[in-house]
């Protein structure tokens, strides 16, 4: 009998380059970058930073960090929090990454 020699690849290798299926484009002044969906680690951390109810939601770090995980390729400028020159360019992509947390409506009811 052979061996198999297939190896669980981490998802983020397997995901193409470029949009397609199940990918966001976000797009700021004609810069554009391409996302891959939220995890469930990076929506948890994101929607905790962000989540109804809070005092001070932090949405640009919610959107940096959704940046950083999710970004497939793209104009770096969106991602740069680091140049002064990028810093509106940077904070409105930060907050349209917010976007993509989002929470299905449902109810509960007491039996």
């Amino acid at each position: 009998m052979e061996e198999s020699t297939t190896q669980k690849q981490d998802p983020k290798e397997k995901a193409p380059s470029g949009p397609g299926p199940g990918t966001f484009t976000l797009e700021i002044e004609g810069k554009k970058c391409n996302l891959r969906p939220l995890d469930r680690t990076t929506f948890k951390l994101a929607l905790g930073m962000v989540a109804p109810g809070m005092k001070e939601p932090r949405y640009i770090d919610a959107g940096q960090l959704i940046l950083n995980t999710c970004w497939i390729d793209g104009d770096a400028e969106l991602k740069d929090d680091k140049t002064p020159a990028n810093m509106q360019v940077n904070v409105a992509a930060c907050l349209k990454a917010c976007e993509m947390i989002e929470i299905k409506e449902g109810e509960i009811k007491k039996n």
